[in-house]
């Protein structure tokens, strides 16, 4: 049944980019298939009209339960194998802002989103897109990942291997060109800002994430996606290239919705 099922995610799925486990890893490990769905569960009517309500993967549409409708390498959370996190990198708070710099209208609010592969650390930081109140670019930057890549993660990063070829900035580098503009006073606006903030190995206390001001009918546990408060609130469409998500695009999702909240008052989208 598993070789059935790999067949078919061989004709109907993308390939996920993988580094040559023999040429570019340090550690000797064992490459296994991992048969998953990458996308999670969501609520639905059954198509035939009946009301019952039943849980299905986003991904394909199958049922809770179904086997996996894609095919890739194990990977892992930080943590997990500690003997393979060659760098650990330590949190760093952002900063007072100096007297000599005025605060900008346009730069009270920035929105930030970050893309993510998979390394021997688990998940690590390969895109920085930072964009001003008014959706002016500010920011955007390939991080080279300080340690091995297992997974680019590209259906959903955007992120491959020629990407990365040539990039020489690391984590530490991009943290230093972000707190240019974002200081303790500013107000970061995201999706999830909270894996953005871990990804970037940064504390930063004044925060608008969309997910929370815009709550799930569901209640507290479950959130809206991004791109279903997109559809939802903004009525256009994200995160349709089949490439991997646009972190300008989505930042400037994150903005509008912001920005739409403070217009309509704090009820709006509750």
């Amino acid at each position: 049944e598993d070789s059935q099922v790999e067949n078919q995610v061989e004709n109907s799925t993308p390939k996920v980019e993988t580094v040559p486990w023999e040429t570019q890893l340090e550690f000797n490990l064992n490459y296994e298939q991992c048969i998953y769905h990458p996308k999670r569960l969501r609520r639905t009517k059954m198509e035939n009209g009946d009301q019952q309500v039943y849980r299905c993967y986003v991904c394909c549409g199958k049922p809770l339960g179904a086997p996996g409708c894609q095919v890739s390498c194990h990977v892992w959370n930080f943590g997990t194998y500690p003997e393979m996190v060659k760098y650990k990198v330590p949190f760093v708070k952002t900063k007072p802002r100096p007297s000599y710099i005025p605060i900008k209208k346009e730069m009270e609010l920035i929105a930030i989103d970050c893309e993510m592969c998979y390394t021997t650390s688990g998940l690590d930081l390969t895109r920085v897109t930072l964009v001003d109140a008014n959706n002016n670019l500010i920011y955007d930057e390939l991080v080279k990942p300080k340690n091995q890549v297992v997974d680019y993660n590209t259906q959903f990063s955007g992120i491959t291997a020629d990407m990365l070829r040539h990039v020489t900035r690391d984590i530490d580098d991009i943290r230093r060109d972000i707190m240019q503009w974002v200081y303790e006073d500013t107000i970061l606006v995201g999706q999830s800002l909270g894996s953005d903030l871990k990804a970037l190995r940064m504390i930063h206390e004044r925060v608008i994430d969309t997910g929370i001001i815009y709550p799930h009918p569901a209640g507290e546990g479950i959130k809206y996606s991004l791109k279903d408060l997109t559809a939802k609130f903004l009525k256009r469409f994200i995160q349709q290239n089949t490439d991997g998500h646009d972190s300008y695009e989505d930042a400037v999702a994150s903005m509008d919705l912001v920005q739409l909240k403070i217009e309509k008052g704090p009820f709006f989208g509750r």
